[in-house]
């Protein structure tokens, strides 16, 4: 009697360890989405923003908003997720840089060069369990509108990114 007492301990006790609600926030410093990116080498400085993601799962189109708060910019691509791959961007409507003023008025507007073949997203890695995906980015534009002190292109260069894909299960 005095085993089977012992037994019934040991596995009450585990069951009530392994039970235990989890009152760690998922949004602590160790969570990968507290972690999240776009960064790339743009007109020669780090340029590192915090990443928007959506997914519309009717085209499985990801699209990726990165917004630079130091200058009010944004970088903005679409691409056809499935998974891991190698993306090229051939339609100006598939990416765009663009500034914004303090009232968020659009100040200056730059198209994908479509002339580029560099225009590219690569996923090189995708984690379905906690929707991140990694990877890396090129991608190049030209000013359709703005001020005359803008600069005509926009290069952005060894791009990195970890974003999470917010793909509905």
């Amino acid at each position: 009697m005095k085993k089977i007492f012992f037994v019934l301990t040991i596995v009450c006790a585990a069951l009530f360890v392994s039970c235990r609600k989890d009152t760690q926030s998922p949004n602590t410093t160790s969570s990968p989405v507290n972690d999240l990116f776009v960064a790339a080498n743009f007109q020669g400085i780090n340029w590192v923003a915090q990443p928007i993601t959506s997914f519309n799962a009717a085209n499985d189109t990801l699209t990726v908003k990165g917004f630079y708060q130091a200058n009010n910019q944004y970088l903005v691509f679409k691409v056809r997720f499935a998974g891991p791959g190698v993306y090229s961007l051939t339609n100006s409507d598939q990416a765009s840089f663009y500034t914004v003023n303090q009232s968020n008025a659009t100040t200056s507007f730059y198209k994908l060069d479509t002339t580029k073949t560099t225009n590219t997203v690569t996923i090189t890695s995708f984690s379905p369990s906690i929707d991140i995906a990694e990877g890396d980015f090129q991608l190049s534009f030209v000013k359709t509108s703005g001020p005359s002190s803008s600069p005509g292109t926009a290069d952005f260069a060894n791009g990195k990114l970890w974003i999470q894909v917010p793909i509905k299960k």
